[in-house]
């Protein structure tokens, strides 16, 4: 490395510790005013900071063990008062806090020493404070207060920092509230609350405890009694939107829909194995037009379905973007050829997609439920254009492709696959989410 570089980096180092040195000593100076202030906690946090960052920094020690000792003390106090005044919580907050600064503090090498007596009044105040949320959760549970109980038991735990026996005593607790509340949805029918509660339950008790077992249980019998048959019939496109695709593009973009995106539907929702809907269409003499709605659902009372969903291809548009045109020189075919032209035309081809779809209840009772879904796909294009016929031309190998029909089309149904993917997971995406809310 040449001298001047290694000259640069040094110094460019020395900087950098320089602005280090600079802002612990910014961080030391004003602690130090803030103790004289008698800002004892704010003080012993920035002290705790200058040795996190430099151990051992000037007298930082000495001063963090001088403003740390008043800002427990200070703390202890508050406690005091708010235990005198009948706030227990509020008095288990202050233990916390000042529990919270001698950790800190040790975790820089200073030790605080505790007030007297501490230990005793700390785990007073923490049963009592703790207590008190207990207390008041099981009153809502007694009456049937759920989210009252729930509330109550969550907040204890995040509240305070809790010993292990302790927290998993309230996780428990919990946990037969969450339990008691998914029994409670399960018996008015909302059997996905039902489900959602368990999932909570189980993630607090474990699924090996009695809780546990009866949270299972009670899941498996909400999935039971809530899932519901769902029967997604073939597509169907509009004129406009049939001369805007090729004859491929629905039979694929309802395939990719069903074995692709649809296929592993969330819970609660059961899809109908497309082959038995089409055999249900063949059977029952309904044709390929697009059904009404009632159509639609006599082919789902006949598949045992709870809902029926009709989708159409409503509207497709193509647009030519970024055009770009080269012209190349070449010959005519034959001895008496002749130098022409042809143009090369590059462009991106933009395609855009509009898709409605209807879910509809089988027993034909309630409104059916409507909805629209677009999507766009591009991709680059190119292709020859020549006055004349083409065929008549000397092309080069790798130009055949430019004029070639077949060549053109595959390009273009590249892109309308892509669209195809693209409408069939948001599709998917809207009708799963509208079937979830109607179940």
């Amino acid at each position: 490395m040449p001298a001047y570089r290694r000259i640069a980096t040094i110094l460019a180092v020395c900087a950098l510790f320089a602005a280090g040195c600079v802002s612990t000593q910014k961080r030391y100076e004003k602690a130090g005013k803030l103790e004289a202030e008698g800002r004892y906690a704010e003080a012993a946090d920035l002290y705790i900071q200058v040795l996190e960052k430099e151990p051992g920094f000037e007298d930082a020690p000495a001063r963090l063990r001088e403003a740390g000792t008043r800002a427990v003390d200070n703390y202890f106090a508050e406690a005091r008062a708010e235990e005198a005044a009948g706030d227990v919580v509020a008095a288990g907050d202050m233990v916390q806090r000042l529990d919270a600064l001698r950790r800190r503090a040790a975790g820089v090498g200073v030790e605080l020493p505790a007030p007297e007596d501490y230990a005793a009044f700390r785990d007073d105040v923490m049963e009592r404070a703790i207590g008190s949320y207990v207390e008041r959760a099981e009153a809502a549970e007694q009456q049937g207060d759920w989210e009252e109980a729930h509330r109550l038991y969550g907040r204890a735990i995040e509240r305070f920092d809790l010993p292990a026996d302790q927290r998993a005593a309230l996780d428990a607790q919990q946990g037969r509230v969450l339990i008691r509340w998914a029994e409670a949805e399960h018996a008015a029918a909302r059997h996905r609350a039902a489900f959602d509660k368990t999932q909570q339950a189980l993630a607090l008790v474990g699924p090996e405890t009695p809780l546990g077992e009866r949270a299972v249980a009670l899941q498996e019998d909400a999935l039971a009694a809530g899932t519901r048959r769902v029967a997604i019939l073939p597509f169907s496109q509009t004129e406009t939107a049939a001369r805007a695709v090729s004859r491929e593009m629905l039979p694929y973009l309802n395939d990719v829909l069903l074995y692709e995106h649809a296929a592993e539907p969330p819970l609660f929702i059961d899809v109908i194995d497309a082959t038995e809907v089409r055999q249900a269409l063949r059977r029952y003499r309904y044709g390929a037009d697009r059904l009404t709605d009632r159509e639609a659902a006599d082919v789902g009372r006949r598949l045992g379905a709870n809902f029926v969903v009709l989708s159409e291809l409503a509207a497709v548009a193509w647009e030519e973007r970024d055009l770009r045109e080269e012209t190349r020189h070449v010959r005519t075919k034959g001895r008496a050829g002749k130098d022409t032209t042809f143009v090369v035309q590059r462009l991106t081809l933009a395609v855009e997609a509009e898709m409605t779809y209807t879910i509809l209840k089988a027993d034909g009772g309630g409104w059916p439920r409507t909805g629209t879904v677009e999507a766009d796909a591009r991709g680059p294009f190119a292709r020859g254009r020549y006055p004349g016929d083409a065929n008549t031309l000397d092309l080069r190998r790798q130009d055949f492709a430019l004029f070639d029909e077949e060549e053109l089309a595959e390009a273009e149904r590249e892109i309308e696959d892509d669209l195809a993917d693209r409408l069939a997971e948001r599709l998917a995406e809207a009708l799963y989410r509208d079937l979830l809310n109607l179940i």
